[in-house]
């Protein structure tokens, strides 16, 4: 609301065209509805006018604006039954008497440290060599990738951290047993201001069984896979026999 009333042949419009860069997807993400379900615009002009309006579409018209310079402020909320702020973007116009001037503001998620915790598991007494992970966090837009040392627990490892800079990251991840790479995964994380985003990981090894082959023994596979992915059965590199039968891998 305007703190007082100009004449009308003293005032002018602005056309604010909003774009959102808060709702980008990744992989990882926590929990909050990062998708824009409205926009508050807040203005502030010449002598201390002002306005708020809140609208639900990218686009919006405000009328008899005093003729100035004016500094707009963009807030992006998302839909739960209390919203919450998610983003915001700012801008500057000068509002010309009998005129409508358009301005164009890019919403952004907040600045600010977020959370990451992640979680990796393996079936107990396959990685008998001792079980570590390599793991990397680096920022999409460029910089030093940042190591993630993880805690051991006989057949799962973690991580946690609470001061992480909100961003888009890619986490590369390797599983190793003795040094050996058997297993790995990358992903893209995003990180958002006050929340926590979680990961897990759960990788199986592949086993065969004899079926009361008469001869030869079972191929084995000394990779981790991850649950879910898609596994090439070996070949019979055991020369397993059994009458009538035959190894298809």
């Amino acid at each position: 609301m305007n703190f007082f009333q100009p004449s009308k042949k003293d005032t002018g419009s602005i056309l604010v065209s909003i774009t959102e860069k808060v709702s980008k997807a990744k992989s990882l993400l926590p929990s909050l509805d990062m998708t824009p379900a409205s926009y508050t615009i807040k203005g502030s002009g010449p002598a201390g006018a002002s306005f708020t309006q809140k609208v639900t579409g990218t686009s919006a018209t405000i009328s008899n604006l005093v003729a100035g310079a004016w500094s707009i402020i963009v807030e992006a909320y998302n839909g739960d039954s209390t919203p919450m702020l998610i983003g915001s973007g700012t801008g500057t116009v000068a509002v010309t008497a009998g005129k409508t001037e358009s301005l164009e503001i890019t919403v952004i998620p907040l600045s600010g440290d977020g959370s990451l915790s992640l979680t990796v598991s393996w079936p107990s007494g396959v990685l008998s060599s001792g079980p570590s992970i390599e793991a990397s966090l680096t920022p999409t837009t460029g910089g030093s990738a940042q190591s993630l040392s993880f805690t051991i627990a006989d057949n799962s490892a973690s991580y946690s951290a609470n001061s992480i800079a909100a961003g888009y990251y890619t986490l590369s991840l390797c599983l190793k047993d003795g040094g050996l790479v058997v297993g790995g995964k990358t992903d893209s994380v995003r990180i958002i201001a006050g929340q926590t985003t979680t990961g897990s990981y759960i990788f199986l090894n592949e086993t065969y069984d004899a079926n009361h082959a008469k001869s030869g023994s079972v191929p084995v596979d000394n990779n981790a896979y991850l649950q879910g992915a898609t596994v090439t059965v070996l070949a019979n590199t055991g020369n397993l026999t059994k009458n009538g039968c035959t190894f298809a891998g």
